[in-house]
């Protein structure tokens, strides 16, 4: 019988990913992580301190700096830079949503966060949780290649407008995807799902399904 499951969740900006790993990670004891905070946190430090995306001298002085740890908040992991724990209203304010995209595509901060990334499946064995439920982009083809089950979520760019509107959040959906182009999502084996026109419950019934068959 299986005692411990990786789940891999990638998608577009608004695909719903997010909200599909906590339902997901609620119903079977998962542990979740959303990379994307990952990227979001190392955005704020590096735009407080003045660095531009094309100063790579800049970035690495400022990477340098940066000590690495998580926190387990209910069943999700949470980044902790420096001794602390950046609060949401900051990761997802119009600031670092404008920047985010930007900052992932230096590979520099890409390296950086790479064995953070991968270590979070070890911090859930630790914790006893049954599995990991991760999401973000790059989670299918570059850090976690090897999971149980990939997923690619998916919906057009009305769809996913409208469900960043009702959140009241203001970044470019069809500039995050111009930027998104330069990520890697490996097409073999990964389960696509259009969150467009299958629910939140429908999605959460096609992932439960695979993730049975496993055990």
């Amino acid at each position: 019988m299986k005692t411990f499951t990786t789940i891999a969740l990638d998608g577009a900006a608004a695909s719903g990913k997010t909200t599909t790993s906590k339902i997901i990670a609620q119903k079977y004891d998962f542990m979740r992580i959303s990379t994307g905070e990952y990227y979001r946190a190392i955005t704020y430090f590096l735009l407080q301190a003045h660095v531009s995306t094309s100063d790579q001298e800049a970035i690495t002085r400022e990477l340098d700096k940066l000590t690495l740890g998580s926190t387990i908040v209910g069943n999700k992991s949470c980044i902790i830079v420096n001794g602390t724990e950046i609060k949401n209203e900051i990761l997802r304010s119009t600031e670092i949503n404008t920047n985010v995209s930007q900052f992932a595509q230096v590979p520099t901060i890409r390296k950086f966060l790479f064995e953070y990334q991968r270590s979070q499946l070890d911090i859930a064995k630790q914790h006893a949780f049954h599995g990991l439920i991760a999401e973000g982009r790059d989670i299918c083809s570059v850090i976690f290649p090897d999971a149980d089950l990939r997923f690619f979520l998916h919906a057009d760019l009305k769809k996913r407008e409208q469900r960043r509107h009702k959140d009241a959040e203001k970044d470019c959906i069809s500039c995050r995807d111009s930027l998104d182009t330069n990520i890697t999502t490996d097409p073999k084996n990964v389960i696509a799902i259009d969150t467009g026109i299958n629910d939140l419950q429908q999605v959460e019934a096609i992932i439960s399904h695979y993730i049975e068959e496993l055990y």
